[in-house]
This record gives C-alpha cells, sequence and structure tokens, in this order.
C-alpha cells in the first residue's frame, strides 16, 4: 500500500486483488473511459488481461495498482507502470479514473504516488505514455504531474472513426 505520510491523503494505492476486478472493470466499460482504448471487452478478456498483468508484476515487467479512496475498499480507478526497462531505467504510465470521481484531485494524487513510487522505490529515470490528442483532460493533467509534450505522431490512431495525433509526453526524475 502507497500512502502519503501527511494528513491530506484522499487516496491510496493498493495491490489489485480478484475482487477489485468487477469494479474496475465497471469503470474501463464507462463510455468516457473506454473510448479512449478502442471498444469494449468482455469481463472474461478483462480476466485474462489482468492475469497477463499478474504476471508481469510477478517477473518485475509492471506495477498495476488500485487507486482506492481513503477507508474505503472499493477502487475507483487504477494506476499502471509497464514496458519496464531496468537498462534504461524507463517505464509506460497510466492512469484510469471513473468519471464520477474526475476534477477532485483524485487523479493527480493518485499519479504523484505512483510516480514517486517510480523515481524513489524503484529507482527509474524516465516515465512516458502516448495520449489521443482529442484527450484534453489528460494531456492537462500530465502537464500538472510535470510531463513536457516531447512529440507527436501525426495522424497515428484511429478514433471515432478518423486519424488522430497522438501526444507524446515524458517526465524525468530530476
Amino acid at each position: 500500500m502507497l500512502k502519503n505520510q501527511n494528513n491530506k491523503n484522499k487516496v491510496y494505492l493498493k495491490a489489485i486483488v480478484y475482487k477489485d476486478l468487477k469494479a474496475l472493470y465497471k469503470i474501463y466499460c464507462e463510455p468516457e473511459i473506454n473510448k479512449w482504448f478502442g471498444g469494449k471487452i468482455s469481463f472474461e478478456q478483462y480476466k485474462k488481461i489482468f492475469r497477463k498483468f499478474k504476471k508481469k508484476m510477478k517477473n518485475g515487467e509492471s506495477v498495476h495498482l488500485a487507486v482506492v479512496l481513503e477507508n474505503k475498499e472499493q477502487p475507483i480507478g487504477e494506476v499502471n507502470l509497464y514496458s519496464i526497462n531496468r537498462e534504461y531505467k524507463s517505464a509506460e504510465f497510466l492512469i484510469i479514473i471513473s468519471k464520477k470521481f474526475w476534477r477532485q484531485g483524485y487523479g493527480l494524487e493518485a499519479s504523484h504516488k505512483i510516480i514517486e513510487h517510480a523515481f524513489k522505490k524503484m529507482k527509474l529515470r524516465r516515465l512516458t505514455l502516448e495520449i489521443n490528442s482529442k484527450n484534453i483532460a489528460s494531456i492537462k493533467l500530465c502537464k500538472k504531474l510535470g510531463f513536457t509534450i516531447e512529440g507527436i505522431k501525426k495522424e497515428a490512431i484511429k478514433f471515432e472513426g478518423k486519424w488522430c495525433d497522438e501526444v507524446i509526453l515524458g517526465i524525468l526524475n530530476k
């Protein structure tokens, strides 16, 4: 469990257990979230993805944690570090928060915690992510976290039937 030492905690991060999957799948299926990931999948497919993540976590290739409100048990989202490269001390970053918890600081706090974990505990030096250029809220969140735009992949993904750019963002441990 990852918690701050101050009294202003709103969320904590915890290992995802099987009983969390239904809540996380429900969040993944929210239309405002799912549209950024290319379409709906079945719960069976979601469980299969979870099993792959668990295996990668055991191998040290990823960190996959639930975002949970203080004094609660049910996840409101998840954070991930994946494609961890120990040689280059880098990883890719992902956060998903249920729409009903947007714009309340939970995503920002959870992101700060996983970034701190990546840089201080895991000794990574770089995190990156690629975001659909239409996902303005996520780009703003990442900029608030200290990520900078490193590049644009022109017409790299199809979104709602049209080709869209993908924004490449990165942050260094400095």
